[in-house]
């Protein structure tokens, strides 16, 4: 491993604990909404400051007015877990209407027959194969980590 952070969600309270370390930086998972519909979803964001988390405080009711912020000030971003079960609306119903929202928008191949839909209006696909994880060991699902 490189690098490390911690993003925690709307504070860098974690990543600041490590900051002194070598190889690290701030990151945050800022919860914001659609305003248009009040639907919740998370932007990852890296390598800000305390300052620029300061300052985005402001555009957290609106991830229109969010992204442009991180954009305006240069900070690498994308939607975290954008095909979450808690949304309240079809997930690909969000990602079909606003797939340019965020620069980039991580999403997991729940079910095969939407890959190649998703494929298609995606900025950026990434295949990751899994080689190993804790549950093929029995470790069981951590609180704050896999939910």
């Amino acid at each position: 491993m490189t690098l490390v952070t911690i993003s925690d969600h709307n504070t860098v309270a974690g990543a600041l604990r490590i900051a002194h370390e070598p190889d690290t930086f701030l990151s945050v998972e800022v919860t914001t909404r659609f305003p248009e519909d009040d639907v919740p979803l998370h932007v990852l964001v890296w390598n800000l400051t305390e300052e620029d988390h300061r300052d985005l405080q402001p555009y957290r009711p609106s991830v229109y007015e969010l992204v442009r912020f991180l954009r305006e000030r240069a900070l690498a971003h994308a939607l975290a877990h954008s095909l979450g079960s808690d949304q309240p609306r079809d997930p690909f119903d969000l990602l079909q209407q606003r797939p340019r929202c965020i620069v980039e928008q991580e999403v997991r191949f729940v079910e095969q027959e939407h890959k190649f839909w998703l494929i298609e209006i995606a900025d950026l696909v990434t295949e990751m194969t899994l080689v190993k994880h804790s549950f093929q060991a029995g470790v069981k699902a951590q609180k704050g980590i896999e939910f």
